[in-house]
């Protein structure tokens, strides 16, 4: 049981951390200057704000800048008022989407990820931060079945192999998660090190 505990909290841990590091590929993060700049630029938002309280797209700017600064319920609270005044805004529900699974609000994540789907059923990364919050509400099912999507969509979504061969290894499917971890190991040792470990 212990076990089973210590993998399911550093599987949550893993998961968030992905979705942060997400967060930051977007907004290509950097240390002080930017920190500075990006202060800077919440306060005029603000100011914007404060002449037109239903500026949809001063709100997504404002959430950015609070994703920058890695406060994601400010951003949260601000792509509520965009979605609000601009419900047709479909990177608001993504970029609200990846902000609620770093906390931990993972119903909601899926439901934002879900409407991503619908209006841009290519779109990879929706379909795989929506099996990471599935993963994370331990429906390992349906967790797969979104890396499956994704992995239709792109064979060489190396993280998408990762994740459902945990999802598989959850499920009793050990031979399916060897084969996942097999394709992905050359591009990622977390791959190569469950691979050595259940796949003998």
């Amino acid at each position: 049981m212990k076990k089973a505990l210590l993998f399911i909290i550093s599987l949550l841990f893993t998961c968030s951390v992905y979705a942060q590091s997400m967060v930051a590929n977007n907004y290509n993060v950097a240390p002080d200057q930017s920190i500075a700049e990006s202060k800077k630029a919440y306060k005029e938002y603000s100011v914007l704000l404060a002449a037109n309280s239903k500026d949809a797209i001063t709100y997504g700017k404002r959430a950015e800048v609070n994703l920058e600064l890695k406060i994601y319920k400010g951003a949260i609270a601000d792509y509520d008022l965009a979605i609000k005044y601009n419900p047709a805004d479909v990177n608001a529900y993504y970029n609200r989407g990846l902000a609620k699974i770093v906390t931990g609000d993972f119903k909601n994540a899926i439901a934002d990820m879900s409407k991503v789907i619908k209006a841009k059923p290519q779109d990879t990364d929706a379909y795989f931060n929506r099996a990471l919050a599935k993963m994370n509400m331990y429906n390992a099912k349906a967790a797969i079945q979104d890396f499956n999507a994704v992995l239709l969509l792109d064979e060489n979504y190396m993280e998408a192999y990762y994740y459902r061969g945990l999802m598989k290894l959850e499920s009793k499917d050990e031979a399916g998660a060897c084969q996942d971890w097999q394709k992905a190991a050359a591009f990622d040792k977390r791959a190569g090190k469950l691979l050595k470990k259940h796949c003998k």
